[in-house]
């Protein structure tokens, strides 16, 4: 949800609020720290970050996400299943994935580059690539 509400020029309010007593729940705190955790691999790509001028699109069952910061563009792929898997991104320049454990291989096509994973967990959630030349 945070990727779909920042790729669309939007902020989310994650509307934490304590007990009576003072304390945040346990379920709260689990999710708060998930997404520090997700955040600390991908933050770059949602940090300081506007909409891009690619918008949002579904292909079977993935989700295609961008933002953009100055000249980087990013892609977030929601939607993914464990494993190996392949899909194509809209754009022919090399990019490369946040998150430092995933392995991949890359084809520039002439309007596309079509990436293969090998390992994608289903604990890393949403992947971020990062367009290499910005464009």
């Amino acid at each position: 949800m945070l990727v779909e509400v920042v790729a669309n020029n939007g902020n989310l309010l994650l509307n934490v609020g304590p007990k009576a007593d003072g304390t945040i729940p346990e379920g709260q705190i689990s999710r708060l720290k998930g997404l520090g955790q997700w955040l600390a691999i991908n933050g770059e790509g949602i940090y300081d970050t506007r909409c891009s001028r690619c918008e949002s699109y579904q292909l079977e069952n993935l989700s295609f996400h961008f933002t953009s910061k100055g000249p980087d563009r990013y892609c977030f792929v929601d939607g993914l299943s464990a494993g190996n898997q392949t899909f194509e991104f809209p754009c022919s320049v090399q990019v490369h994935c946040l998150n430092p454990e995933v392995k991949f291989s890359q084809y520039i096509e002439q309007d596309h580059v079509k990436i293969n994973l090998e390992n994608y967990k289903d604990d890393w959630q949403v992947l971020c690539f990062k367009a290499v030349n910005g464009e």
